[in-house]
């Protein structure tokens, strides 16, 4: 269940990296190329987060999701109060990035038992 969640977790960001440097090659929104370059950098801070790159992982996972949860949320919000519907894309990507955290600070308060890979 545990390695199940990380891959889970891990699968999401690295789609996330991939859709971002997508849109720098062959652009599909009115997202600038800043804002794409944003992204990339700030999901693969996230997945090295989850991946146990360092031992600050719940910082690097935080300073990693807070432009894409904010310009997430903020698209959400334009999105509704213009056209009165939900983005799903916008919704995920919020939904998402708090669950990582707190899979992070879950992981971190496991017994090592538990918390080793079998």
């Amino acid at each position: 269940m545990i390695n199940a969640i990380k891959f889970l977790l891990g699968s999401f960001f690295a789609f996330c990296i991939g859709v971002h440097i997508y849109g720098l090659i062959k652009p599909f929104s009115q997202e600038t190329v800043l804002s794409h370059i944003v992204h990339s950098a700030s999901y693969t801070l996230c997945l090295f987060a989850l991946l146990k790159f360092s031992n600050y992982r719940l910082l690097l996972f935080v300073l990693g999701a807070i432009y894409p949860f904010f310009y997430h949320a903020r698209c959400a919000y334009q999105t509704f109060l213009t056209h009165h519907t939900l983005n799903g894309i916008c919704l995920l990507v919020v939904a998402i990035i708090p669950l990582g955290a707190l899979w992070l600070q879950f992981e971190k308060n496991l017994p090592q038992a538990l918390n080793k890979d079998h």
